[in-house]
């Protein structure tokens, strides 16, 4: 109530927990293109991540070689599909998330890339060994 109705709800009042963010309606409205690298089982990934799937609805990739040309691919799909963005092609989104947005304001959706080198620490399924980079395409509602 208090983030969504600007009220602080009376003393012993209990909210129902939230539910699992699920695949949004226009998610495949996205260029099948610009999920570079091969697909990853997302929900090992984000608990193994440390997510909760109460928090946003993910997809994880898995890319052997330059996150910059993987990131440059992507960024040209969406880009060329019309996509608003919040990043250049030239620097990937790997300290900070980039968002893009669609059609709409609900249309929105960020990616992430992490360095995979750890042999002790792999996300599920990860197929390159101890190498490669996790993209991970996210929304948050």
């Amino acid at each position: 109530m208090l983030l969504t109705e600007g009220t602080v709800p009376g003393d012993g009042t209990v909210c129902e927990p939230d539910g699992v963010v699920g695949e949004p309606e226009w998610w495949w409205d996205i260029p099948v293109a610009s999920f570079v690298g091969q697909q990853l089982d997302s929900d090992a990934v984000t608990s193994w991540l440390g997510l909760e799937p109460t928090f946003g609805y993910f997809v994880h990739r898995a890319v052997d070689g330059s996150p910059a040309d993987a990131y440059a691919s992507m960024w040209a799909t969406l880009t060329d599909d019309g996509y608003l963005y919040t990043c250049e092609p030239e620097d990937p989104p790997v300290d900070d998330p980039c968002l893009f947005r669609g059609a709409s304001e609900d249309e929105g959706f960020l990616v992430l890339m992490f360095e995979v080198s750890d042999p002790d620490d792999l996300p599920p399924g990860w197929p390159f060994g101890a190498s490669g980079w996790l993209v991970s395409i996210y929304y948050l509602p």
